[in-house]
């Protein structure tokens, strides 16, 4: 039997969340446990056939999956330095109020079907911060292979059919606090049972109760299409 090596313990986990808050300007920020993340795809998005999508997806997560057990979602879309609300803001400006949001809560919970600079970066500051990070992702869509390791990734057929069973996963990571670790060399999403007991290897364990839900990446399966709007945008265009 294969042997989990922890390589942030409690202890460990709190200093190590202490010392990127103060290196990134961001110790006000206090991890509030019954919060959630809800990363989705902004920039880019076809706003006639996809954006309705990915909305009733997103309506899908935070009132049918983490609303039943007091979870709230936070959805970058609704914030004031959302493409649509704020298409001006910069770099530097958005980077810290997302980094905040994702700082304030426990749980990183990401609706991966279009190609996203931006939910990447999220995933990995998750993942840095020891966030319960789940990655729901659409079996009949391919998405990137390019993940955070620490993470959950969750295979669904149909997000709203499968709402409740999903949510009782949630459930039963509320019964864990995430640290790190290690299986045979390869970076793991530790949890420590809040009643005391062995760190178990969270992504197997999900997997192990709910394998229905196990997400398996299929090469034959096409990702989401997209093309540009506007040729003129690229230089090569230009005679």
């Amino acid at each position: 039997m294969d042997e989990i090596e922890i390589t942030i313990d409690l202890r460990e986990r709190d200093a190590h969340i202490k010392k990127y808050l103060e290196i990134n300007g961001l110790s006000h920020i206090q991890e509030d446990l019954s919060a959630a993340y809800c990363a989705i795809s902004l920039t880019g998005v076809d706003k006639k056939v996809l954006g309705p999508i990915l909305s009733s997806r997103q309506k899908t997560l935070k009132e049918k999956i983490l609303a039943p057990l007091d979870i709230r979602g936070y959805d970058p879309k609704e914030a004031p330095y959302s493409p649509d609300n704020n298409p001006t803001a910069q770099r530097d400006e958005i980077c810290k109020v997302d980094t905040g949001r994702i700082v304030g809560a426990r749980y990183f919970a990401m609706i991966s079907i279009s190609p996203s600079t931006g939910m990447g970066v999220e995933m990995q500051k998750a993942e840095e911060l020891l966030r319960m990070s789940v990655i729901l992702t659409d079996n009949n869509i391919t998405d990137s292979r390019m993940k955070a390791a620490r993470i959950i990734n969750l295979g669904y057929d149909n997000l709203e059919k499968q709402a409740s069973q999903i949510s009782q996963v949630f459930r039963m990571l509320q019964e864990y606090t995430p640290g790190a670790g290690l299986k045979n060399g390869q970076p793991i999403l530790i949890g420590f049972p809040n009643k005391g007991g062995n760190p178990v290897n969270l992504e197997e364990l999900t997997h192990s109760t709910f394998p229905d839900l196990r997400y398996t990446h299929r090469g034959e399966i096409s990702p989401v299409k997209q093309k540009p709007t506007d040729p003129s945008q690229f230089y090569e265009t230009e005679t």
